[in-house]
């Protein structure tokens, strides 16, 4: 946990320990999707907190121009599981 702090990661390791021990005593089932907002909220803290993330904005930008990229965006955030 303390290399996961270190590392600027703490929230989504915590959130992987939750999750495994939901899932070890039987709270929730596999695979499992993540919700909208949290999923949102883990790449704003990205953006925020890691330059290297930041830096792959005219990636991010090439995809909103490519013509494929709506249909994929909605086919993800649609589907039942992963």
């Amino acid at each position: 946990m303390s290399l996961g702090e270190e590392l600027v990661v703490g929230f989504a390791l915590g959130f992987t320990v939750a999750l495994n021990e939901a899932i070890d005593v039987g709270a929730l089932e596999t695979p499992y999707k993540f919700p909208f907002g949290l999923a949102a909220r883990i790449l704003a803290e990205m953006f925020i907190w890691y330059a290297q993330f930041r830096r792959t904005i005219l990636n991010l930008l090439w995809l909103v121009a490519n013509s494929r990229t709506p249909r994929l965006l909605l086919g993800r955030l649609l589907r039942r599981s992963y």
